[in-house]
C-alpha cells in the first residue's frame, strides 16, 4: 500500500455462530484475493436461517461505512438450490447475498441499484457452503480487481421482504390518531424495536399523551429521553437508535418482562387529545 492510499472493507454477518470453522474459512478465502482487506464483522448470531433477523441487522449497520465498502450477508436457507447468487451495486457499496429478501431492506435506503446474479467460472467444490465457494470467490475477485464482466450477469430484479408497515386504525373518544405496529426484532439487552419510525410519530408522542398497547394487556405511557431517566423496572418507550420506537426497562430485559419473545408481534398506539403531564 501506498501512504494515504485507502483500504478496501468488506463486512460480514451470517447465521453461521462462533463455534464452527465456516467463518474463518471464508475470510481465508477473501484474504486470499486481498491481503490488506479490512475484515468487519456484523455479527454471526443472526438466528439459524433467520432471514428477517439478518435482514433488519444488515440494514442497521452497513449505513454506518465509508462509501466504497463491501457488504457480505449470508443466511442461506436454499442454499445449493434455484435462489440466484447476488452481487448488487448502489451509490455507495456493493452487497453480496443469496436472492431471498436478505439485502431488501438495506437497499430501500439505497439509490442506483444494480443487481448481478453470479455466474461462477470458478469451481464450486460444494452444494452447501455457497458463501465459501461463491459468495467470498466473488468478492474476492471484486477486490481484487478483476472484471465483474467475466462472472455476472445483470439482473432484471431481486426478491423483497415483506417488512409490517404501520397501520393506521379507526380512532375511539378522546384520540387524534390510533395506528398498529409491529415487533421487527429484540435485540441483546430485551429491547423490543418496532416499526414506528421518529420521523412520522417523533412530534406527535413529544406534544401529546398517548398509550402504546403491547402483547400481553400492557399499555405504556411515558416516553424517556434517555435510559438514565427511566425507574429501573419500569417499562417505557424510547426512540432507538434505529429511528424508530424501541420498548425498554432499564436495566432489566423488556421482552422477558413483557413477555414479548419474537419478531411480528401485533402493537397498538393511541395518541391521546391534550398534552403530555
Amino acid at each position: 500500500m501506498y501512504p494515504g492510499e485507502v483500504r478496501p472493507i468488506l463486512t460480514f454477518l451470517s447465521d453461521f455462530g462462533g463455534s464452527d470453522p465456516y467463518v474463518a474459512a471464508v475470510k481465508g478465502v477473501l484474504l486470499v484475493h486481498c491481503a490488506d482487506l479490512t475484515l468487519v464483522d456484523v455479527t454471526h448470531g443472526v438466528p439459524a436461517h433467520d432471514i428477517f433477523e439478518g435482514a433488519m441487522l444488515l440494514r442497521e449497520a452497513c449505513g454506518a461505512f465509508p462509501a466504497g465498502t463491501f457488504h457480505l450477508a449470508v443466511v442461506d436457507p436454499g442454499v445449493g438450490g434455484s435462489r440466484p447468487a447476488l452481487v448488487v451495486k448502489t451509490d455507495r457499496y456493493t452487497f453480496m447475498a443469496p436472492d431471498n429478501g436478505l439485502l431488501s431492506p438495506a437497499l430501500e435506503r439505497e439509490t442506483g441499484v444494480q443487481p448481478y446474479r453470479i455466474q461462477p467460472t470458478w469451481e464450486v467444490p460444494s452444494s452447501t457452503f455457497h458463501a465459501r465457494d461463491v459468495f467470498a470467490q466473488a468478492a474476492g475477485r471484486l477486490l481484487s480487481g478483476q472484471s465483474p464482466e467475466a462472472f455476472l450477469e445483470r439482473a432484471a430484479d431481486y426478491v423483497r421482504l415483506a417488512i409490517p408497515q404501520p397501520k393506521r386504525l379507526e380512532t375511539q373518544a378522546g384520540e387524534l390518531e390510533r395506528w398498529e405496529g409491529a415487533v421487527l426484532r429484540i435485540d441483546t439487552f430485551g429491547n423490543i424495536i418496532t416499526n414506528l419510525p421518529r420521523e412520522r410519530f417523533g412530534e406527535l408522542l413529544d406534544r401529546h399523551p398517548f398509550s402504546l398497547a403491547v402483547p400481553g394487556g400492557t399499555s405504556l405511557t411515558r416516553l424517556a429521553s434517555t435510559y438514565e431517566t427511566a425507574p429501573p423496572g419500569a417499562p417505557v418507550v424510547i426512540w432507538g437508535s434505529s429511528g424508530t420506537l424501541e420498548i425498554a426497562i432499564r436495566e432489566y430485559s423488556a421482552a422477558r418482562v413483557l413477555g414479548v419473545t419474537q419478531a411480528g408481534a401485533r402493537l397498538e398506539v393511541a395518541i391521546l387529545k391534550g398534552e403530555p403531564e
